[in-house]
């Protein structure tokens, strides 16, 4: 349901655990901080501590509370201009869904200054609310049709997995690296949108 707020390059994070039967979505950003160094897990601690100091509760829930969620690459520097991803990345969401077995819980955390119209604020966040609690949303189900089309995808391997490897081990030759994982990317073409919200039911 939070997809109705989806945005280009808007922070968000999703993680579930089928064994425990939880899940926890957020998205959009109250507070962030993306940042690289050494001391880049130091930084995302003062950062979440600074948050949770100025944070007010307006439940008492022992067992769901706002969270602050991060994103670390593998190394402190950027190894390369064309990256993806920043060295460290950590946000305070303004949306965050909390799944249990037996229950669930909407945060909304919201950014107030001094001179914040609290009304306007309070409106915003309302008809938010209204978006997602009447928001539609189905398991995605393929007509055969299309599933003949998806048999068919071109999957192109454009990446020279030797190359990886032997840099691989030169970086542990040189002890740059103790140890690492490699993973073999591959691009997938379709004539069909990918749409991310229903391949988390792929």
């Amino acid at each position: 349901m939070l997809h109705e707020f989806a945005a280009p390059d808007q922070l968000h994070f999703y993680i579930e655990n089928p064994a425990e039967d939880e899940a926890i979505a957020a998205i959009g950003s109250v507070s962030s901080l993306k940042t690289s160094g050494k001391a880049r897990f130091l930084q995302a601690q003062k950062f979440t501590r600074s948050c949770f100091s100025r944070l007010v509760l307006a439940n008492s829930s022992t067992h769901f509370f706002p969270r602050c969620f991060c994103s670390f690459s593998f190394f402190d520097q950027e190894s390369t201009s064309e990256s993806a991803f920043s060295e460290a990345t950590i946000f305070l969401p303004r949306w965050q869904i909390f799944s249990t077995a037996d229950q669930s819980a909407l945060f909304a955390n919201l950014a107030v200054h001094a001179d914040s119209n609290l009304e306007l604020l309070i409106e915003q966040t309302c008809r938010e609310f209204q978006n997602i609690r009447l928001a539609k949303y189905g398991i995605f189900n393929l007509s055969s049709n299309i599933r003949y089309k998806l048999n068919h995808w071109d999957v192109s391997d454009t990446n020279n997995f030797k190359v990886a490897v032997a840099s691989a081990l030169k970086s542990i030759q040189i002890n740059r690296l103790n140890k690492l994982v490699l993973a073999h990317a591959v691009d997938v073409v379709s004539k069909l949108p990918f749409q991310w919200i229903d391949s988390l039911h792929r």
